[in-house]
């Protein structure tokens, strides 16, 4: 059901915005009008690890998969910004 898809981020980026994927996801979550609790019920994922992935201490890319078929989205524009 989910496809395991690498979210690719040149190294410049990911050095100078480090939680740039967190802050993604929480622009898109919000702009769905998705709380953390939903987003984590739709993604079958916890609350902890969205916010974990939110505050860019979780980038692992299954669950970051999840996340974006939830919102609808493919999981490389996580990384688009």
């Amino acid at each position: 059901m989910f496809e395991n898809h690498a979210i690719n981020l040149s190294p410049s980026l990911e050095t100078e915005h480090p939680n740039r994927i967190g802050l993604h996801v929480k622009k898109l979550r919000l702009d769905a009008g998705y709380s953390i609790e939903n987003l984590a019920v739709t993604c079958g994922l916890t609350t902890s690890e969205i916010e974990d992935i939110e505050n860019g201490l979780d980038d692992n890319p299954a669950r970051l998969a999840r996340v974006a078929n939830a919102l609808k989205i493919t999981p490389d524009r996580l990384g688009q910004f």
